[in-house]
């Protein structure tokens, strides 16, 4: 604990002045040591990065107190998201590939069945309330939605962007088979043909596993091009049977929400159906929308599926 608080102080103090390689080496440190840190402790880091430190260096600090278990909390999503969802914008719906945007922004994309929450959890991660419609009615997302995330990071004030889409809930019911097909159609022809994809998000409602509209999904999986991620999203482990609520223990809660999904056998299934399909790692995540757990490390990651191209200076 004292080894963990000291390199972490010399970290912070390293930032202050300037010093951010340094910095970056103490965190090193902790992480090749196996040592956690305070969870305010990551704040500090990480704010004074974002006032200080060139984008490159953002991002990696970022990266670094997340796997400390650092940023756990709400707010840090609220801190990542002041920075990298500066400006959010719905850019179109889209309802076929010819009405898609220019191909010209990295893409992340959000399947799963209807009402598994998807747009709860765009409107969690963008840090607004009503980017993304939701309703307690199935289907009413009916077209692709484009929204724009601009991010403006560290003092260089560089610039980057990336899509976010909102897909239509796979296996409506209650839409007629027309439209269920026409959906359909679309999604495979997106996920296999959009050069700039490179994130397929298939939400799974953690209180219910794996269900019919479920499969449509997974066999995307299968034949994916190799620059498309595709990741398995548990929504709604708040409300998994002795789940609870957030305990504000951060990342111990995490896991006892996972541990929950996976001691129900969940996790296994979803790994059996995916090897079915295909050799490729699938990573999981566990979110809430309410408890907004999960965002963070979800942030990581699209970040790093989307900042291939570099920034553009301001």
């Amino acid at each position: 604990m004292f080894q963990s608080s000291l390199l972490a102080e010399m970290c912070l103090g390293y930032s202050f002045t300037g010093a951010h390689y340094k910095s970056i080496q103490m965190l090193t440190i902790m992480e090749k040591r196996n040592l956690t840190i305070d969870l305010d402790m990551s704040k500090k880091i990480m704010k004074s990065f974002m006032d200080t430190a060139k984008t490159d260096l953002v991002r990696k600090a970022f990266s670094l107190l997340l796997s400390l278990g650092g940023l756990y909390d709400q707010d840090s999503l609220q801190m990542i998201t002041n920075t990298f969802a500066r400006n959010v914008n719905f850019i179109t719906g889209a309802v076929s590939m010819a009405t898609l945007p220019a191909a010209t922004l990295s893409e992340v994309a959000f399947i799963g069945r209807s009402n598994v929450g998807k747009s709860s959890l765009i409107n969690m991660l963008t840090n607004r309330k009503k980017l993304a419609y939701t309703s307690k009615t199935p289907g009413k997302t009916s077209e692709f939605n484009y929204f724009e995330i601009q991010s403006v990071v560290g003092v260089d004030k560089a610039k980057s962007s990336f899509y976010i889409v909102d897909l239509p809930g796979v296996g409506y019911a209650q839409a007629s088979r027309d439209l269920r097909s026409s959906w359909t159609n679309l999604l495979t022809a997106f996920a296999h043909q959009r050069s700039t994809l490179r994130v397929l998000f298939h939400l799974v409602d953690s209180r219910h596993g794996l269900m019919e509209a479920d499969y449509e999904c997974l066999d995307l999986v299968a034949t994916l091009p190799s620059h498309v991620t595709y990741a398995i999203v548990f929504t709604k482990v708040d409300k998994t049977s002795g789940g609870g609520g957030d305990s504000g223990e951060g990342s111990k809660h995490h896991l006892r929400a996972a541990g929950l999904v996976m001691n129900n056998g969940m996790v296994d299934r979803v790994y059996r159906e995916i090897a079915k399909r295909t050799t490729r790692v699938v990573p999981l995540f566990f979110t809430s929308s309410e408890s907004r757990q999960g965002g963070v490390d979800m942030w990581d990651f699209i970040l790093t599926a989307t900042t291939a191209k570099a920034y553009e200076k301001e």
